[in-house]
C-alpha cells in the first residue's frame, strides 16, 4: 500500500460531501442581487419608480398597452443621461411602478455603432447605479447579462449589423415583468 492511498481516499470522501455544499452556495449567491431592486437606476429611470415621480422627470408621456412613451421619443432628461432613443417603459398600474424599460445609447455619450461591448458595458455600469459584478458575456459576444432574484439587465451592442438591430442598448426587467421569465 502506497503512503498516499489514504490521503487520496480521504480527499475523495471530502469532495463527495463538500461538492454539493459548494455548488448550493454558488447557486444561492447567484440569485442574490448586488443592488436592491428599487435602486437600479440609469438613463433617468429607476426600476420600481412610481408613475408620479416618473412624470416629474418625464412630463410628456402617453400610455399605450401598459407601456409609457415619451412624446418625441426622448426628452431633456433622457438626453442629459446620454439616451438617444427610448422604448416604452413597462408600467404595472396595480403596483403603480415602472417594472421594465429599454434605452438606446447609440451615437450618444456612451457608445457609437463601433464601440466594443466591454467598453460600453463598463461606461454604463460605472456611471449608473448598476451591479458591478456577476455579468456574463453571451456566446456571440454582443450581450452582457446580469440576473438575480429580483431583476435582470441586458447590455447589448449589436453594432447595427443584421436585421432588427439597434446598436448599443440597455434593457432591465423586474421580477414583476412578463419579460423577466425569459431564459438565459
Amino acid at each position: 500500500m502506497d503512503r498516499y492511498d489514504g490521503v487520496n481516499k480521504r480527499s475523495q470522501r471530502f469532495l463527495i460531501f463538500a461538492l454539493p455544499v459548494l455548488c448550493t452556495t454558488t447557486i444561492l449567491h447567484a440569485s442574490q442581487c448586488e443592488v436592491p431592486i428599487n435602486q437600479i437606476s440609469f438613463g433617468s429611470v429607476t426600476l420600481m419608480q412610481n408613475l408620479r415621480s416618473f412624470r416629474l422627470v418625464h412630463p410628456h408621456l402617453y400610455e399605450e398597452n401598459g407601456r409609457l412613451f415619451v412624446n418625441g421619443d426622448i426628452d431633456y432628461a433622457y438626453a442629459v443621461a446620454g439616451v438617444t432613443s427610448a422604448g416604452g417603459a413597462e408600467y404595472d398600474s396595480q403596483r403603480d411602478r415602472i417594472i421594465g424599460f429599454s434605452l438606446n445609447y447609440t451615437d450618444g455619450k456612451y457608445a457609437s455603432l463601433t464601440t466594443p461591448i466591454n467598453i460600453f458595458k463598463n461606461r454604463i455600469v460605472n456611471n449608473n447605479n448598476l451591479p458591478k459584478n456577476g455579468w456574463l458575456l453571451s456566446v456571440d459576444k454582443q450581450t452582457y447579462r446580469y440576473k438575480c432574484s429580483d431583476y435582470k439587465i441586458e447590455i447589448k451592442q449589436d453594432y447595427g449589423m443584421g436585421k432588427g438591430t439597434s446598436g448599443a442598448r440597455v434593457s432591465v426587467f423586474s421580477r414583476y415583468s412578463d419579460l423577466f421569465a425569459d431564459n438565459y
